[in-house]
């Protein structure tokens, strides 16, 4: 077993590739009841930044054509036209993040819901190779790593380009050559960007290997507390708990380092764009060849544009850490279920109770059998006990017959009828199993005896818990 998890953390590591186009297609599948949505959140980050845009043009004419020839007439208009736009700058910030953070939500319900259905289709060889910390890590880590990307990558990245494109038009319209000298700093920009986020996209693949393992460590420890005690176990496992725990702080310590870096790096390259529109738009200014309303609207749109950018490098991360995520969660959805229901199941009916085993061998590992060629009938209403040491294989045997596990060779007959030719629920609904280790799942007593069977009556119920000889320990 340890060498199945020690396996199960490499494959961890080997996932997280970089963008994947086959990944997006299979994510569009879950976007797609909601295009609607998508596309008025689209709308109105568009009409958000149009509102953005118009202010700073707005105090280019109030300074241009009524501040600076000191004509107060029309300044008011434009002081309300200016408290409109802000007005409407609001009100659709407001609507474009309710609509697209709800639109986000949805998806992720739905995403949610198709991991947790496969996982309980999944057969008990499944989740003997499997660490429970590793699926509880992709339906709720993994699913929300991909919440950045529904509610906010794909809007904000087509919002941003739109935005980015608008300013370099106008800032061109405006004055072709302060915007040449302006944008010399871009091509640093970028570099220095994508440079910082290559960087932070490795922390953060980092963090998620390793809160799968803590979530894994967690769960075995948690589970196994009776046996961490008994063994006096608890300081070795302190320890091994405090070593994940510290690679987890050290990679986001590294992520910290690389997003605080970026964050006073675009600070300064945009400092150095200001002082080139001063310098530059200055002396432009000095020879007239530059209003002064031009160059605070300069001054706006650049400020501006570095957002856009900025916003982008941050969305490149999100989507890394979605494809990432996403990698993992198709990993899992791919699984094939190996027990599978046959196409036209024939009907168990009213069951006698006759089972016969056949010639059965079967392991729980390739060529390591656990047992060979069993054969042996039980009729109806015969009570049989099967005796053994431990790891003979008893266990294992009610596993076939409620066929958790398919025979590696041989058949399992229930009333003649082979077990992989019925419906294995069916199947299952008929076998009444008394458990060696008592599981209790969250809810009352009433819950786990009826097993969220609500064709249950209260009175069944106590009858059951009568028969069972637990009903004065319950009234207790």
């Amino acid at each position: 077993m340890h060498g199945a998890t020690v396996g199960t953390y490499h494959e961890e590591e080997a996932l997280g590739k970089a963008y994947d186009a086959r990944l997006v297609r299979r994510l569009w599948t879950y976007m797609r009841p909601y295009r609607t949505r998508i596309l008025l959140s689209l709308a109105l980050l568009l009409l958000v930044s149009a509102f953005q845009l118009l202010r700073p043009y707005l105090i280019k004419v109030a300074i241009d054509s009524h501040i600076v020839p000191a004509k107060l007439e029309g300044l008011n208009i434009i002081a309300l036209v200016f408290l409109l736009a802000m007005a409407g700058e609001f009100t659709s910030r407001y609507f474009e993040a309710l609509t697209t953070g709800k639109t986000g939500q949805l998806v992720i319900f739905d995403l949610r819901m198709d991991v947790f259905a496969h996982i309980l289709k999944m057969p008990a060889r499944f989740f003997d190779k499997t660490p429970v910390g590793r699926l509880i890590t992709r339906v709720t880590t993994d699913v929300e790593a991909l919440d950045d990307m529904f509610a906010y990558g794909v809007v904000t990245v087509l919002g941003d380009v739109v935005k980015l494109v608008a300013i370099v038009v106008i800032l061109f319209l405006v004055n072709p050559k302060l915007s040449l000298v302006t944008f010399t700093i871009v091509p640093f920009l970028i570099a220095s960007t994508m440079f910082f986020r290559l960087k932070a996209r490795d922390a953060f693949r980092a963090i998620r290997v390793l809160i799968a393992r803590l979530n894994s460590l967690l769960h075995e420890n948690i589970s196994g507390m009776s046996i961490v005690q008994m063994f006096a176990r608890e300081e070795p496992n302190r320890k091994q708990f405090n070593r994940v725990n510290a690679d987890l702080l050290g990679a986001h310590l590294r992520s910290v380092f690389y997003e605080s870096g970026l964050s006073a790096l675009v600070e300064f390259i945009g400092s150095l764009g200001l002082a080139l529109i001063l310098w530059y738009g200055g002396g432009q200014i000095v020879r007239d060849a530059l209003t002064f309303g031009s160059l605070v609207l300069f001054i706006e749109l650049v400020g501006r544009f570095f957002e856009p950018i900025f916003s982008l490098s941050q969305q490149y991360t999100v989507m890394q850490s979605a494809m990432a995520a996403s990698e993992r969660i198709f990993s899992l959805l791919d699984t094939r279920q190996m027990i599978e229901n046959p196409p036209a199941p024939l009907p168990l009916g009213q069951v006698k109770g006759e089972i016969e085993f056949r010639d059965v061998s079967f392991g729980y590992k390739k060529d390591e059998p656990v047992i060979r060629g069993v054969s042996f009938k039980i009729a109806p209403g015969e009570k049989v006990a099967i005796v053994g040491a431990t790891g003979a294989g008893k266990t294992t045997l009610i596993k076939l017959l409620s066929r958790l596990y398919d025979v590696d060779r041989g058949s399992i007959l229930v009333d003649g009828k082979d077990i992989r030719s019925v419906d294995m629920h069916e199947l299952r609904n008929n076998i009444a199993m008394v458990l060696q280790d008592v599981f209790l799942f969250s809810g009352d007593i009433e819950y786990n005896i009826r097993i969220g069977n609500e064709a249950l009556s209260p009175e069944m119920v106590r009858q059951a818990a009568r028969r069972a000889n637990v009903e004065t320990f319950i009234d207790r």
